[in-house]
C-alpha cells in the first residue's frame, strides 16, 4: 500500500553533485542557519525524534547539511549524513510525478474515464448507484475521485470475502475495487483517499513494468537517486535508521 513505509530516501553523503557555499553567498541570512542547531537539538532532548538530517540548498549550492542525534539509539549507533530513512507518504507525490511524466508521453490520459484503464473503477457505485460520471487520472491525482481512505477500502473488500490490501498486488486491488462503495461521486468532494494506488497501479500499466521498476526506470535513476527504493539491500542495511514510535519507542 503507497504510503506504508515502502520507499526510503537518504541524501548523497557528498550533498549529491551540488557545490558547498556559505549562506551569505547565495543570499541567506546565516543567523537563521544557525537556528536550526538549537531547533532540532531541542526535539531530540525531548525524544521527539531520535535525529535528524537536514540539508539546505539554494541557487544549486549546499549551505547547510549535518547529522544529529541517534540512527540506533539502543546500539548506540549516531546518525550519518548517508543515513536511510523510510520515504512513508511521500510515495505518492513520486508515483504521481511519474503518472504525470507519463501523461506528457501520451502513455496515459488524464481526462478519460480511469475505468478505461481498470475496468472495475466504472463498476463501483455510490449509495448503490452508478454515478453521474466516472473517475479520471485527474480526480486520482486531486484526492477528488469519491475513493475512500485505504482502511475503509480494506475493510470493505475484506466484508466481501477478499484478502487484505497488505496481501494483494496493486493489480489484484484494483480488480476487486467493485466491492468498494464510493464515499461520494467523482468530482463532488475531497478525501485524501486509496486513490493514489489507483495511480501506482496506473503507472505500472502505462509503463508496462511493475511499479519499483516504472520509478526506477522513469525517476531514480535519471535523477541519480542511488539510495532511493522499495526494499533495503543487505549491503546497505547498517545505514538503515530505527523506526521509533511515540516517546522514541
Amino acid at each position: 500500500v503507497l504510503g506504508a513505509g515502502v520507499l526510503w530516501l537518504t541524501p548523497r553523503a557528498d550533498g549529491g553533485e551540488l557545490p558547498v557555499a556559505k549562506p551569505q553567498e547565495v543570499g541567506v541570512c546565516a543567523e537563521a542557519i544557525s537556528k536550526i542547531d538549537p531547533v532540532i537539538g531541542k526535539y531530540i532532548e525531548a525524544r521527539k525524534v531520535a535525529g535528524a538530517v537536514p540539508i539546505v540548498a539554494r541557487r544549486g549550492k549546499v549551505i547547510h547539511f549535518k547529522a544529529y542525534g541517534m540512527q540506533d539509539i539502543e546500539a548506540g549507533k549516531p546518525m550519518a549524513r548517508d543515513t536511510i530513512f523510510r520515504f512513508y507518504s511521500m510515495t505518492k507525490a513520486v508515483v504521481s510525478v511519474a503518472a504525470m511524466i507519463l501523461v506528457e508521453e501520451g502513455r496515459l490520459k488524464l481526462d478519460v474515464p480511469a475505468s478505461s484503464y481498470i475496468p472495475a473503477l466504472g463498476m463501483m457505485k455510490f449509495k448503490g448507484k452508478k454515478p453521474a460520471r466516472e473517475m479520471t487520472l485527474r480526480d486520482l491525482l486531486r484526492h477528488t475521485s469519491g475513493l475512500p481512505n485505504n482502511v475503509t477500502t480494506d475493510r470493505a473488500l475484506r466484508s466481501a470475502g477478499h484478502p487484505s490490501l497488505a496481501d494483494s498486488t496493486l493489480e489484484e486491488m484494483m480488480n476487486r475495487l467493485e466491492a468498494v462503495p464510493l464515499s461520494y461521486e467523482p468530482g463532488k468532494g475531497w478525501i485524501y483517499s486509496f486513490a493514489a494506488d489507483v495511480v501506482g497501479r496506473l503507472v505500472e500499466i502505462g509503463f508496462g513494468k511493475p511499479l519499483d521498476q516504472a520509478l526506477e526506470e522513469i525517476i531514480f535513476k535519471p535523477l541519480g537517486m542511488v539510495d532511493t527504493g522499495f526494499s533495503v539491500p543487505q549491503e546497505k542495511c547498517h545505514r538503515f535508521a530505527v523506526a521509533y514510535g511515540r516517546g522514541l519507542k
